[in-house]
């Protein structure tokens, strides 16, 4: 498990927040793998503590109409325990 610090723009990480948006076309430059976590950040500046697992990496050598270079990161929000 690898963690990640992407950059997004706020529209679209807003979307993510609210649960709209499960999935994310990125570049696959990082060897995403199912179980890294993920940390947005906007204009370099971390967005919010909330931190999102990969489910599912979709690549090319599976979808013929994605370009070689990208992937498909399906994401779900890690929930953090609450302190008791």
């Amino acid at each position: 498990m690898k963690y990640h610090d992407l950059k997004i723009e706020r529209r679209w990480l807003e979307r993510i927040h609210d649960g709209s948006k499960t999935s994310e076309l990125r570049v696959n430059d990082r060897d995403f793998q199912v179980g890294d976590i993920i940390q947005f950040t906007v204009d370099g500046d971390i967005y919010s503590e909330r931190e999102y697992k990969v489910t599912h990496v979709l690549t090319s050598d599976v979808c013929q109409g994605l370009e070689l270079s990208y992937c498909i990161l399906s994401v779900v929000e890690v929930l953090k325990e609450p302190i008791t």
